[in-house]
């Protein structure tokens, strides 16, 4: 009875395969040849030579989510966004696109040469400043429609993208897979290199926040502790209170420092006195024998020799055997003014070299002057110094919890300090493990599409279905 339902429904068990088969190798081949990319990024989780600030060993599950959540990030929108906007910058500069905008994509909006450039220009603004679409805005509304017709959109890419670990290792796999292989290889390379720019980025601004809400709590805890000593200083200066064991050790070295700098100043002032004596003598000297220098009569022998030379000139060009002797006193008186001037160039030379000894004298005079004040000034500290030592051991009072606020506020500041400056030192090396170690590469092959297991898969399906639903 079987049997002849079977033979009955011969023509359906054998027809449903047959058009499934026909149905299946349609649809393959309307796929194409497709080429596939990959490449390889490091991230140092593993690692022993990546800058590691804390001294604890990372534990497997450490690791294993530190995986995940870089693939997702990887996977994002943002960083996929800006993968779509450089192989939609390639396409629309480049004059072999590796596709051909497909309108019926996006039917709302007009894309005219017009339209393409002001998105080309809105790409290169959005990649540089790794901003992403908003869709309410109709500028973004407009590169949307340019993703989608060439599909570079973020949906379109992620169904042929594959991003995954490499078993057991230190590396993360990039595939991509499209019917151009260099659009492939450049697809991998960009998710590869955004993505680290993208991941750097956005280490360094958390990191920048962070830098900056520590050092304003550096700040706060250095303002409390500049309180709390102050208060404690204004304690006791208007009690005249000084501990034993530190403000009077401290009083006495300061002074020792006094003591020590008022021999200084001693020594300074001998010296000073000594330089003086010493210029003001060779001053006296000098001002016996100089003469002072008369401007007025340099100027008159100068005019004097000018003359001399000019009738000796005269005389001498008209040739008269007459006018030798005269030339010969002329030259004479000429002789003489010259002397003359000489000596009063030499008076001046001298005048000045007085006038500057005069004035080491002054600046040494004003310089002892400043050396007494300063000595004043010290005897005075010393004196009061002096004083407050003596009375001190009847002056002492508790200021132990004053003390112990400042030490409590000296604490918090310093651990303030020492966290903030790990989070800056950190800062440095943020980012700086994970790096591209493979580039991807165009394929010279198309991958296999396994069309014969497809079509046995589909023939035998569709009979087994068939055979049962029979």
């Amino acid at each position: 009875m079987n049997l002849k339902i079977l033979k009955r429904k011969l023509g359906i068990l054998i027809g449903i395969p047959v058009l499934t088969v026909v149905a299946s190798y349609f649809l393959i081949s309307e796929l194409g040849d497709r080429y596939k990319s990959t490449a390889q990024i490091a991230t140092g989780f593993t690692a022993d030579d990546a800058v590691n600030l804390s001294e604890a060993p990372a534990t497997p599950f450490d690791v294993s989510t530190n995986f995940t959540n870089l693939i997702k990030s990887m996977n994002s929108v943002p960083v996929l966004n800006l993968v779509s906007y450089r192989l939609a910058i390639h396409d629309l500069e480049d004059q072999k696109p590796f596709r051909v905008f497909d309108e019926s994509k996006e039917k709302n909006i007009i894309i005219d040469e017009k339209a393409t450039s002001q998105a080309l220009a809105l790409l290169k603004s959005k990649l540089a400043s790794m901003k992403q679409l908003n869709l309410v805005d109709p500028q973004d509304q407009l590169l949307f429609a340019v993703l989608k017709g060439y599909r570079y959109d973020v949906e379109t890419l992620s169904k042929d993208l594959k991003i995954q670990r490499v078993e057991n290792s230190d590396f993360i796999s990039v595939e991509y897979f499209s019917e151009n292989p260099f659009l492939s290889a450049l697809t991998v390379n960009a998710l590869c290199q955004e993505f680290i720019r993208y991941n750097k980025t956005l280490k360094t601004d958390r990191s920048s926040e962070s830098i900056e809400f520590l050092k304003a709590i550096v700040d706060e805890k250095k303002k409390i502790l500049d309180q709390k000593t102050d208060t404690l200083n204004k304690f006791r200066l208007n009690n005249n209170v000084f501990t034993h064991d530190t403000e009077t050790k401290n009083k006495i070295a300061l002074i020792t420092d006094y003591e020590l700098n008022r021999d200084r100043e001693v020594s300074t002032i001998n010296r000073l006195e000594f330089s003086i004596n010493k210029l003001q003598n060779t001053i006296d000297v000098k001002s016996k024998s100089l003469g002072k220098a008369n401007q007025q009569e340099t100027i008159l022998v100068n005019q004097r020799i000018v003359e001399l030379s000019r009738q000796i000139n005269d005389l001498m060009s008209s040739g008269n055997e007459s006018s030798k002797a005269r030339v010969s006193k002329l030259r004479d008186e000429l002789q003489l003014e010259t002397s003359r001037l000489d000596a009063l160039s030499a008076n001046e030379k001298a005048l000045e070299e007085f006038k500057q000894l005069e004035k080491e004298r002054d600046d040494l005079k004003m310089d002892l002057q400043i050396a007494k004040n300063n000595l004043s000034s010290i005897d005075q500290s010393l004196r009061r110094l002096k004083n407050d030592v003596a009375g001190s051991a009847s002056k002492q009072v508790s200021t132990t919890d004053l003390d112990r606020e400042v030490e409590l506020a000296t604490n918090e500041y310093m651990n303030a300090q020492d966290k903030y400056n790990a989070a800056k030192n950190k800062s440095l090396v943020i980012g700086s493990s994970i790096r591209q170690i493979l580039e991807g590469q165009p394929s010279y092959k198309p991958e296999s599409s396994q069309a014969a297991l497809i079509l046995s898969l589909a023939g035998g399906g569709s009979f087994l279905l068939s055979l049962i639903g029979v």
